[in-house]
């Protein structure tokens, strides 16, 4: 008898519980932020806008305005010294003219971003403060040292470099409050019009170096560097710039560019990569109290017109990975193409 009362309870208290479940919680304002300050632009740009979710799911409010952007906000910079007092304070500028964003799913009616004309010294921490009007929710805030400049250590001055049996090397050093490196080489080039001389087009094509990571946030530490194999790149150039019987092409010059972002910059990239295991929720992060997003901040060198030596140029003309791409190398007023037949390899013209 016990266990049929038992019974019996159970399935009245099934029956009584309300089993839908409510996935979107009641509207609550939350502010994104995104931004990455640096030292060396004359300008600096925040974005700030705001999140959303309603019961009609992501296309309730896309073509809202007022469900992405504030109206009116008071967004401002202050500038801390060493032992966290503020030395300036600056209001940012609104501008909605600046940045004109693509058409898509989301509306860019009412779209802006928020400007500093004003240099920032690598020296200094710098906290964003963004207060809504009337009180409306919690003050916003952010803060972040500043990325320091580095040295690009290889190639070293104007030497030209060499894709040789050991690679090519490309180093630089590690910068002050910086986590996170990535660069490229660019290749740049000519494409000329065989039925037409005059008509000569200006391209590039992009090497990414693979993301790297400091040691040290003091500046100190090894240097970073990447090696970059003959075979390894001369493939990467047939693979991405193709054959055209149509068209010579001359080589430029190359191009040295790597950016060093703040360790809080390369924990927020790091958390938002797509999972990889079986584990597929990944942390949130950020470091924006009373919001989200990330406000952090970021530096860049170059080293521009870098020459490839004989050998190499040589190995762009007519090498075995390259030779179709008709690249062509001016000797004694002649252009001369690759030519497999020929015993010099070249077919000058």
């Amino acid at each position: 008898m016990m266990k049929m009362v038992a019974l019996v309870s159970a399935i009245f208290l099934m029956l009584a519980c309300n089993n839908e479940l409510e996935i979107n919680a009641p509207y609550k304002d939350i502010t994104v932020v995104y931004s990455a300050l640096d030292a060396q632009q004359d300008t600096n740009w925040v974005r700030i806008h705001k999140s959303y979710l309603g019961t009609e799911g992501i296309s309730g409010g896309n073509s809202n305005p007022d469900s992405l952007y504030y109206t009116n906000l008071q967004v401002v910079l202050e500038e801390l010294g060493n032992n966290g007092t503020v030395e300036n304070t600056w209001l940012l500028q609104r501008d909605g003219m600046s940045f004109q964003m693509d058409s898509g799913f989301f509306t860019t009616e009412g779209f802006h971003l928020y400007r500093i004309d004003q240099l920032l010294s690598q020296d200094k921490s710098y906290r964003l403060i963004i207060n809504k009007p009337d009180g409306e929710g919690a003050q916003v805030t952010a803060t972040t040292p500043i990325v320091n400049n580095f040295n690009i250590t290889e190639p070293k001055g104007l030497l030209p470099i060499s894709f040789g049996k050991s690679g090519e090397v490309f180093a630089w050093s590690q910068a002050r409050n910086a986590r996170i490196y990535q660069g490229y080489i660019r290749l740049n080039y000519v494409e000329v019009a065989n039925n037409n001389q005059s008509d000569s087009i200006r391209k590039y094509v992009d090497y990414n170096f693979p993301v790297s990571y400091g040691t040290s946030l003091n500046g100190g530490g090894q240097n970073i560097d990447v090696n970059i194999s003959y075979e390894t790149y001369y493939r990467f150039l047939f693979n991405s710039i193709g054959v055209n019987e149509n068209v010579k092409r001359f080589f430029r010059g190359i191009d040295m560019i790597v950016f060093a972002g703040a360790d809080e910059l390369a924990t927020f990239i790091n958390v938002s990569q797509p999972a990889q295991g079986i584990v597929q929720d990944k942390p949130f992060y950020s470091n924006v109290e009373n919001g989200a997003g990330i406000f952090s901040s970021r530096t860049s060198n170059a080293k521009l017109s870098i020459k490839l030596s004989g050998a190499s140029l040589d190995s762009l003309v007519k090498g075995i990975y390259t030779c179709d791409l008709r690249f062509g190398r001016a000797t004694a007023g002649d252009t001369c193409l690759c030519d497999p037949t020929a015993a010099s390899g070249f077919r000058c013209d």
